[in-house]
């Protein structure tokens, strides 16, 4: 029989392939993966393969039976993908329409209002990631104080990746931002017009530790100062493009940066140009995509965009240290070592140090050998090595 793949590239290839999945589909592909693809013989690292699928297989199954035996809380959508969106908006404005189109997700759709009653996930395959898309209930006055789904899915979306906030351009479209607006800043959730830059994870101890791309000595004291003054004696500042005081400060004083873009829907409406005109000038900074889900338009840079403002950093992984090999693309957070790489690869647990040969720009030279604190950029085609 042919030599299988390597087994951290057979574990990618799956991933992708289950991504949106049902938990039957799952486990379905999962034993046919053990009976066909993997040599039942091989020892090694094949064999923690198939330990480890068999694993997952008892895993689904546990949760699957979970399901049927007790009520599930239909606002717990576990995650998928490279990242996730959640599409947010007033009654009506056509979230779900947007995302079955996006996604091919069957979402419920309707001419009255309150269509969508619980969160619904569809996958966007874009440019080789995978974007989880969850369809939501309506945002309604009040929603934080218990109205409509309340806290539940304002919890659910603060939790998220990123949002695409859906405005409906035959009604007026300041009132909507307005109320989307109110509603997440009771639960102190704030719009981001990028991608995070600087993200803080508190720490119980070890100081203030600096992660992600290099930071400068001016802006590593202006972060310890920061910090300091707020008394925060301990923290992880994890730069993912540069530096950003002010995404620090909101962080550290409690509030969740959402990035976020705005779906201007419905354009063929009457008055929609108008309406888009003053939603532009109300919130210039954030980007209003123009879409319509009847003939699609504005939908592909509408889906960039999505991609853009989750942070990642596309790689090509190398099935062997040649940069002619079979590739196979690969998504992480912009800031990612080779170690992070490597974990999220489904190699980073093993004992051996991790190492990498890298082509692009992160590298000195083509097929630089590089160690596990090396930091992958943009493109770059990367060999694991453990």
């Amino acid at each position: 029989m042919p030599i299988p793949l390597q087994p951290h590239h057979l574990m990618a290839k799956l991933d992708h392939e289950l991504q949106g999945l049902s938990e039957e589909r799952q486990i379905a592909i999962l034993r046919r993966y053990l009976s066909g693809e993997i040599p039942t013989g091989w020892r090694g690292p094949y064999k923690v393969l198939r330990d480890r699928l068999q694993r997952q297989i008892a895993q689904l199954e546990t949760r699957s039976s979970t399901k049927s035996a007790s009520h599930q809380d239909t606002f717990h959508i576990p995650r998928q993908g490279d990242g996730r969106v959640c599409l947010i908006g007033g009654v009506n404005v056509g979230k779900s329409a947007l995302v079955s189109t996006l996604t091919a997700a069957p979402a419920e759709v309707g001419d009255y209002p309150f269509t969508t009653q619980t969160p619904l996930p569809g996958m966007l395959q874009y440019e080789g990631a995978s974007i989880q898309v969850l369809d939501t209930p309506a945002f309604v006055p009040g929603l934080a104080g218990g109205e409509g789904s309340g806290r539940r899915l304002l919890h659910l979306v603060s939790v998220s990746d990123a949002v695409c906030v859906v405005i409906d351009l035959s009604d007026d479209p300041l009132a909507q931002m307005r109320l989307v607006l109110d509603e997440l800043a009771a639960v102190r959730c704030e719009l981001l017009p990028n991608a995070v830059s600087t993200e803080f994870r508190a720490k119980g101890k070890g100081g203030i530790k600096f992660t992600g791309y290099p930071v400068g000595r001016e802006d590593q004291a202006v972060a310890q100062t920061l910090l300091s003054q707020r008394h925060v004696p301990n923290g992880e500042v994890f730069v993912r493009r540069a530096f950003s005081a002010d995404e620090l400060i909101r962080q550290v004083e409690g509030t969740t940066l959402l990035p976020a873009v705005i779906a201007a829907h419905k354009n063929d409406a009457p008055d929609a140009a108008v309406h888009l005109a003053r939603l532009r000038d109300a919130f210039p900074q954030l980007l209003a995509v123009e879409t319509n889900f009847l003939d699609e338009t504005g939908l592909p840079e509408l889906k960039a965009t999505l991609l853009e403002r989750l942070g990642l950093a596309r790689l090509f992984m190398l099935e062997r240290p040649d940069p002619g090999a079979e590739r196979e693309v690969f998504y992480v957070t912009r800031g990612s070592s080779v170690e992070d790489v490597a974990e999220k690869w489904g190699i980073g647990e093993r004992s051996t140090p991790v190492t990498a040969r890298v082509w692009g720009t992160s590298a000195q030279h083509d097929g630089q050998v590089v160690g596990a604190t090396h930091l992958v950029a943009q493109d770059d085609a990367v060999y694991l090595k453990a």
